[in-house]
């Protein structure tokens, strides 16, 4: 009698864990698989708007098409739905007098405030998980943004 209640045991025992990995861990699993995509991408898109504005400091007459060319061209082919929009700029150190683009004449500062010269680079990329749950968004929009300034 004792011999067959551990092989009932056991039988129920491999049962529960068969259970507790279908419906348990390989949904965890795959959630982390999507959870890493979605990182992974993130920094794609900031890097690309990283990149993009040090191209634009590096080029000083570089059109905003060039610059926001530059962050799309530096994300992976998987990504071909991201967009850029650049921007550049120039204004006073303390932040004041502004204009976006720098053209004509630049704003005069006074003193010790220095003029400063800036490209901005926003990106966005819309990500779809692969793994859809239940009361969570069908998708994301990752943000990526680069603003350097450099002093004249």
């Amino acid at each position: 009698m004792r011999l067959k209640n551990k092989h009932s045991q056991r039988g129920s025992n491999l049962i529960e864990f068969a259970l507790l990995v279908t419906f348990v861990l390989v949904p965890l699993f795959l959630l982390t698989i999507d959870f890493g995509r979605a990182y992974y991408i993130s920094i794609e898109v900031s890097d690309a708007a990283r990149t993009a504005a040090q191209y634009g400091m590096a080029q000083p007459g570089a059109s905003l098409t060039t610059i926001q060319n530059a962050a799309t061209a530096d994300v992976s082919a998987d990504l071909t739905g991201m967009t850029a929009v650049a921007a550049t700029g120039c204004m006073c150190s303390d932040g004041t007098s502004a204009q976006a683009p720098c053209g004509g004449t630049p704003p005069s500062c006074t003193g010790s405030v220095r003029l400063i010269t800036y490209v901005q680079v926003n990106t966005s990329y819309t990500y779809t998980p692969i793994f859809k749950v239940p009361g969570l968004p069908a998708s994301y929009v990752l943000k990526g943004l680069a603003f350097f300034p450099s002093g004249t």
